[in-house]
């Protein structure tokens, strides 16, 4: 359970990497940056809740 919870930080400091260097290569619109920054943190809210309540 650990183990998984700790491989989805490292997969979201990836993932926030991963946009601030699209970001600062493209200049694309801060709009939609955070925009994809919502949607991310939208998508890990359910999986980790999923994972939560199947533990419980």
């Amino acid at each position: 359970m650990l183990l998984l919870l700790l491989s989805y930080y490292y997969y979201y400091y990836y993932y926030l990497l991963l946009l601030l260097f699209i970001y600062l290569l493209f200049g694309i619109p801060i709009r939609l940056f955070f925009f994809f920054i919502f949607l991310f943190f939208y998508f890990f809210y359910i999986i980790f809740c999923s994972i939560c309540f199947s533990n419980l």
